[in-house]
């Protein structure tokens, strides 16, 4: 089980490096925007954000595509726990990032609204499995949403029946 929760501990990192470098890209740019520097090179750095974009949304999905095995439910508590924490980590990162760019002048948000919305969304989705690693992870809550269950379908049976 280790084994399957490697892939996604190493994809969540990478989705990590992605938050990082796209906000080493934002602040280089608002470097730019601040001392006022040729247009040339804002729109070069505009661009190449947004390219950091790309490559961080495309990195966000990869992960969910895998976070979404149906084998991911076999994994261990102590396991799941770990991937929540990376999970929460993926999520903090991206909502920094995400903060930051939104403070960037409008010539810059028009090029970008698009990703930032895509890159929103799928971090929500993210923070999503992150809550869900974390009821698994805790063996108690886990136990007693099992219980539930049975007792919902036990309900279902006699009321069918």
């Amino acid at each position: 089980m280790a084994t399957m929760a490697l892939p996604l501990r190493e994809m969540s990192v990478s989705v990590q490096q992605e938050a990082v470098s796209a906000q080493m890209a934002y602040w280089k740019l608002a470097e730019e925007v601040a001392n006022r520097r040729f247009q040339v090179f804002m729109w070069v750095k505009t661009r190449t954000l947004n390219a950091s974009m790309g490559r961080l949304i495309e990195r966000q999905r990869d992960l969910i595509r895998h976070l979404q095995d149906r084998r991911v439910s076999q994994l261990t508590p102590e396991v799941c726990g770990k991937l929540a924490t990376d999970l929460d980590n993926v999520v903090s990162l991206t909502n920094s990032f995400l903060d930051d760019a939104h403070d960037m002048p409008n010539e810059c948000l028009n090029v970008w609204a698009q990703r930032l919305e895509q890159i929103a969304d799928l971090n929500a989705h993210l923070d999503n499995f992150a809550e869900s690693f974390r009821i698994a992870s805790d063996e108690a809550c886990t136990s007693l949403l099992a219980d539930m269950a049975d007792r919902i379908t036990a309900d279902v049976q006699v009321a069918a029946d």
